[in-house]
């Protein structure tokens, strides 16, 4: 509820969409309580994913931008209104980001000026800039505003009339970094830029809002959904070997620790059921083998 609380504190008018994507009972109990006017819950029966649930709002809500915002997050005071502001005396400039801190105090990514995805075996499949990138984003993030190839997905705010032209994010993915680089690189096709501003800040306080082997199929799905969306036919089919491949092992690995390690017996099943699909089932289909693993996890309650 901090989240909330940051918000309602903005003295920005505003109207606030709250999606809850089929979490525990309780919590939607405080949810369906919520009193204040200028706050509208949707309750969904399953968890469609971030894209699909960002998007539930588009056509409902009225303001000249949208803020997307992740749950896990706080706002500093002023900082929605700073960002309007930007755009306002901005019309060619799309999509804006703000600063973000970690928790603890640290500078978390807030942007990227270049997409070069990485991968580390032994630690799946994992979404990190190079070195040379991450430290002269470092610099950056502390000297000031940049044009940027996207910016992170936790907080961004967008020009209404551009989200609903673009259709709001590719539904197709599901939880994965690259539901935000395509949303941004399809705004900067448009001939709008895209701008980090830290000036405007908010806090990250982190993955609250899953469970890190419920995200290990969406890290998969989501870099081959992408690659088969803006690469050739070639370097998808040897994305997907590679993923495979780094699949494979990490199930190897499970199977061998799970005799140890409770927590591995339970990444066995996500890695295991996601070398299967990686295997046998079309690009476009994976987004409901995914719904598929979410519905086995949640009958085992996991």
């Amino acid at each position: 509820m901090q989240c909330l609380d940051s918000l309602n504190r903005e003295s920005t008018p505003m109207e606030i969409f709250v999606i809850d994507n089929a979490s525990n009972v309780d919590f939607r109990v405080i949810l369906r309580g919520l009193k204040t006017s200028n706050v509208r819950v949707i309750l969904n029966v399953d968890n469609v994913g971030l894209a699909r649930a960002n998007n539930e709002p588009m056509n409902a809500c009225s303001g000249e931008y949208i803020l997307i915002l992740n749950p896990d997050t706080e706002i500093k005071p002023g900082s929605i209104g700073l960002l309007a502001a930007y755009l306002d005396s901005h019309p060619d400039v799309g999509v804006v980001g703000p600063r973000i801190f970690s928790g603890d105090g640290s500078v978390e990514p807030s942007f990227f000026t270049t997409w070069a995805p990485i991968r580390i075996t032994a630690a799946g499949w994992l979404k990190l800039p190079l070195t040379i990138v991450s430290q002269k984003r470092r610099r950056v993030t502390v000297n000031g505003t940049q044009n940027v190839l996207f910016v992170s997905g936790a907080c961004l705010l967008i020009r209404r009339q551009l989200f609903l032209e673009l259709g709001g994010y590719d539904s197709s993915f599901f939880l994965s970094l690259e539901d935000v680089v395509d949303l941004c690189l399809r705004a900067r096709r448009m001939g709008y830029r895209v701008v980090y501003y830290p000036d405007a800040t908010i806090i990250h306080l982190g993955a609250r809002g899953h469970k890190g082997y419920r995200s290990i199929f969406w890290g998969y799905q989501g870099r081959l959904y992408f690659e088969s969306k803006y690469g050739s036919r070639m370097s998808a089919l040897l994305l997907r070997v590679e993923l495979l491949i780094d699949c494979f092992i990490e199930t190897g690995i499970m199977l061998v620790t799970s005799v140890f390690s409770k927590r591995h017996r339970i990444f066995l099943l996500p890695y295991a059921f996601t070398a299967a699909k990686l295997m046998t089932h079309r690009t476009d289909s994976l987004y409901n083998d995914g719904l598929q693993l979410n519905a086995l996890l949640r009958a085992r309650g996991e």
